[in-house]
């Protein structure tokens, strides 16, 4: 049986031996090493040399805005060493690359890839205000106005007007004057987009995720947004997102033929909503199209 009254292990006379002779040296300050750049340090080509043997001379160089490049060593022989310049280029190069990569996915989405595989129009990438043709001068007016509204960007655009006069071309203009900017917008025709919302409601598809999207987008682009065939459905699909939107104060951008379907195709409340504050250019002419 272990007595209660035994002497604990740090009270017995070994352990204070022990102390005296140990514990006062674990307890005196030991000064620090001196630091190795103080000791001298030998450069690891001096260490190399005599294995891999002198640098070669055809791997010095010489760049104008640096001066001469001399290689550098590895375990087994010696390599060439790039200067500033070309470290400056490369990382040009990358940067390049990605804001490439980055450019061709935002098209991808931006014209359709954000509705699903398969309904995507890359080619509206080629939209730009420089190649909207403008000879005549309403052709030249309605450039000047989208262009000036795009400047600030306020309240809603309208786009309206006879077939074949460059509505779609202006609308998709601005979206690819936006990446430049790297601001995100989503272009999408009224019938495309309810096609699309259909489809994914008949195989239980998460339509309402498309439906926040065109909210919550910096810009959307309702192209032909006349044309989807009106039902109850579809004017309460539309006011819900010209609503949210106006009420974020997210532009929006529209483009029809005719006004009176417009309104027909919207309802009373999502037009009412659309056009307030909106600023509308006529497009009227020869349907270029047609030649």
């Amino acid at each position: 049986m272990t007595n209660s009254k035994q002497q604990a292990w740090w009270e017995s006379e070994s352990h204070k031996e022990l102390d005296r002779i140990y514990g006062q040296a674990q307890r005196k300050v030991i000064p620090l090493p001196r630091q190795r750049t103080e000791q001298g340090m030998t450069p690891i080509r001096d260490v190399l040399r005599p294995e891999i043997g002198d640098p070669p001379p055809e791997l010095f160089w010489t760049c104008e805005k640096c001066g001469v490049i001399p290689p550098f060593p590895l375990l087994s022989h010696w390599a060439r060493r790039s200067c500033a310049c070309e470290r400056e280029a490369r990382e040009a190069q990358r940067l390049e690359e990605s804001q490439a990569a980055w450019r061709a996915a935002q098209i991808y989405r931006t014209f359709g890839g954000w509705l699903g595989a398969g309904w995507s129009d890359t080619d509206l990438a080629e939209c730009t205000f420089a190649r909207y043709q403008r000879p005549l001068k309403w052709q030249q007016e309605a450039w000047k106005a989208v262009t000036s509204w795009f400047a600030g960007m306020r309240g809603n655009l309208m786009l309206r007007g006879s077939f074949g006069t460059g509505k779609t071309h202006l609308a998709a203009a601005i979206c690819n004057a936006l990446r430049e900017r790297r601001v995100t917008s989503l272009f999408v025709s009224g019938p495309k987009y309810f096609a699309v919302r259909n489809d994914l409601i008949k195989h239980d598809g998460d339509f309402h995720g498309i439906d926040r999207l065109a909210i919550s987008t910096p810009l959307l682009v309702l192209d032909d947004a006349d044309k989807a065939h009106h039902t109850d459905s579809r004017q309460e699909t539309y006011w819900l997102i010209i609503d949210e939107r106006a009420k974020a104060g997210r532009p929006t951008v529209v483009t029809c033929n005719d006004m009176s379907n417009l309104l027909a195709t919207l309802g009373q409340a999502a037009f009412s909503r659309l056009m307030n504050g909106v600023q509308s250019v006529e497009m009227t002419g020869k349907d270029y199209r047609a030649k």
